[in-house]
């Protein structure tokens, strides 16, 4: 029986699943290896009960991740954070140290660009 392998996109680049394909023939091996059941690369609607390895690219930054990413833990055996947004958060964590509405007057240009040091508010 082969592995099921799952891969998860949240917030993030989607550079990760770039990589994966990036890897081009070495995916035919693994297709021989492995059954790809879930992903952005794919087309199923709802994620897989009995997933063997799911990878998961980008943070966690809403409500809805939140619960994507409950439900991919809840039927996977072994999760893997994959990339820097997974771990450490990355740019999409970026925006915690001022807060998302902030960030959104300032990328709209409502308030004027920071200084090195200087605060949103």
């Amino acid at each position: 029986m082969k592995t099921k392998v799952a891969t998860i996109w949240l917030d993030g680049c989607s550079g990760c699943h770039m990589s994966l394909l990036d890897t081009d023939e070495r995916l035919i091996a693994l297709a021989e290896r492995a059954d790809y059941v879930w992903g952005p690369l794919i087309d199923v609607k709802e994620f897989p009960e009995n997933v063997d390895v799911t990878l998961v690219e980008g943070a966690i930054s809403s409500e809805e991740d939140l619960h994507r990413i409950r439900l991919v833990r809840a039927r996977t055996r072994i999760l893997v954070s994959l990339g820097d947004c997974a771990v450490t958060g990355n740019v999409p964590a970026m925006r915690n140290k001022f807060g998302a509405d902030a960030i959104l007057r300032h990328a709209n240009g409502k308030i004027p660009p920071l200084e090195r040091g200087q605060d949103f508010e």
